[in-house]
């Protein structure tokens, strides 16, 4: 699952003008404040008596800063510092406005540049000093759009050094500069989403008109407030760490001992020797069969010798006398290699297994394969000889002294 953080977008940018009111608290007492939301103003609170509900001075009305619409609620739409609906976004390009009981527009809640406009602090100033009750008959009015009045014409004033001298990657709207999309505001200009978020998460980070992310293989710290690069595991050998997860190189699988070894290895840990295996289906193992002259036992847990059957004469025969075996040490005799199997290849597996600097994984069972190449390349460089991989007459010598 991927990390975000939410991106607070300053969507205009203008340099510095007077944010001086052009309504006075008597001009606007008692009246309701309407907020903009998708395509329609909504009734948001008034400026009235602290003890009325619908005031933004009362603390669990209009003005609770946990409700949604209340515009001390610094993660509402209105009451965020970058909101481009907010009262507190001198930028802001759709603030609250203001509306009598004629329904009709007064003027804009906003510390920004609209008019006309009463400062938002002032008119929380008016509200907490205000004897008037707010109509509630006012709760229940939404406008499609900004409502007629005498002395509004749609537009407002528009301060001449506003229009033209916004700057790079903004425009004008008539009543401001707006950060073009995929723009934030940053101070007097306007930055890509991905700058904003690097100068608050770090180079490792990036973003969109809304969130902040990682870069792929960084997360956020505890804080979240930087992109550090996620901890990678130690793999076991012959693999690398891949998407989040250990995989095993080309040739190897992952054996039930947690080790990435050839098919045959993978299938000397569950069957011992005399075993030969392919690779499977990815994720599934490998497959599994008896070496030539070799067959499954009966619960398929080993390979065993083929036992050959020789017929019986019907004359009567004396008894052979019987063998006494031994498990005499094999010596090695002839040059071993890579793709050899036998008894020699055992008693080599046995010899290097003595010494697990040489051969870590230790496996005997009876073929030559990469496991056993590595560790006679091993051997030889541990005496001093030429590492080539093969038992040749020096080699062998070294071994059979063992």
């Amino acid at each position: 699952m991927k990390m975000v953080l939410v991106l607070a977008l300053a969507l205009v940018v203008l340099p510095t003008i007077s944010l001086a009111s052009t309504l006075s608290c008597s001009q606007v007492d008692g009246m309701a404040i309407f907020g903009y939301d998708w395509n329609e103003w909504i009734h948001i609170g008034a400026i009235g008596n602290e003890f009325n509900s619908l005031s933004i001075a009362n603390d669990f009305g209009a003005g609770n800063e946990f409700k949604s619409t209340s515009i001390f609620n610094e993660f509402g739409r209105y009451g965020g510092e970058f909101g481009s609906n907010s009262a507190f976004n001198d930028f802001a390009s759709n603030p609250p406005i203001i509306i009598n009981d004629d329904y009709k527009f007064v003027g804009y809640l906003t510390t920004g540049y609209k008019t006309p406009s009463i400062n938002t602090y002032e008119a929380i100033a008016c509200a907490n000093n205000s004897y008037r009750s707010p109509n509630r008959d006012m709760e229940d009015i939404t406008f499609k759009s900004i409502p007629s009045s005498s002395s509004y014409s749609g537009g407002g004033y528009v301060p001449a050094a506003i229009t033209n001298s916004c700057p790079a990657n903004s425009s004008s709207t008539g009543s401001g500069c707006v950060c073009n999309s995929g723009y934030v505001a940053d101070g007097s200009v306007c930055i890509s989403a991905t700058q904003s978020c690097q100068k608050k998460y770090g180079s490792q980070s990036y973003g969109d008109d809304s969130y902040c992310y990682c870069n792929e293989g960084y997360q956020f710290n505890a804080d979240k407030t930087y992109c550090y690069a996620k901890p990678t595991p130690t793999c076991p050998t012959h693999s690398k760490f891949v998407s989040n997860t250990c995989t095993c190189d080309a040739g190897y699988v992952l054996s039930k001992n947690g080790q990435c070894l050839t098919p045959t290895d993978d299938c000397y840990v569950s069957f011992g020797a005399h075993v030969v295996g392919t690779a499977g289906p990815i994720g599934a193992g490998s497959n599994c069969s008896c070496a030539s002259g070799y067959q499954w036992n009966g619960d398929r847990t080993a390979c065993v010798a083929v036992q050959v059957q020789f017929p019986v004469a019907a004359q009567s025969v004396a008894a052979a006398p019987s063998l006494s075996l031994s498990l005499a040490k094999v010596f090695i005799t002839t040059t071993l290699k890579k793709g050899m199997e036998g008894e020699e290849v055992l008693s080599l597996q046995r010899i290097l297994a003595t010494d697990s600097s040489v051969y870590p994984e230790g496996l005997v069972t009876g073929y030559f394969g990469p496991a056993t190449e590595r560790a006679v390349r091993a051997f030889q460089k541990k005496y001093g000889l030429e590492q080539v991989g093969f038992v040749g007459p020096k080699t062998r010598a070294l071994l059979n002294q063992q």
